[in-house]
């Protein structure tokens, strides 16, 4: 979603088939900035703060079984959860 919102005009662009006439992004690297921008415009989507706020209040989210459980309830993966929760200053590593 934050590829085809942010970079649809430059990424390069693949079809699937001729039946299904969308384009879709492919890119190689987690480290180029332009993936760091997609994820951070995705996890935002996906995580926004206000409900975060509401998630973690009451929780030790210093636990991993804690940790793992506010995944399983966002259905994101745990890495993308421990960057929103440090992006927004809830932990650090």
């Amino acid at each position: 979603v934050g590829h085809w919102a942010l970079h649809l005009s430059d990424a390069p662009q693949m079809k699937i088939s001729e039946e299904f006439p969308y384009p879709f992004m492919c890119r190689d690297s987690s480290n180029d900035p332009v993936e760091k921008q997609a994820n951070m415009f995705a996890s935002a989507i996906l995580m926004p703060t206000v409900l975060v706020k509401d998630a973690v209040s009451g929780r030790d989210i210093f636990s991993w079984p804690a940790l793992y459980q506010l995944r399983d309830e966002w259905g994101v993966s745990i890495s993308a959860l421990k960057i929103r929760l440090e992006k927004l200053g809830f932990i650090y590593h």
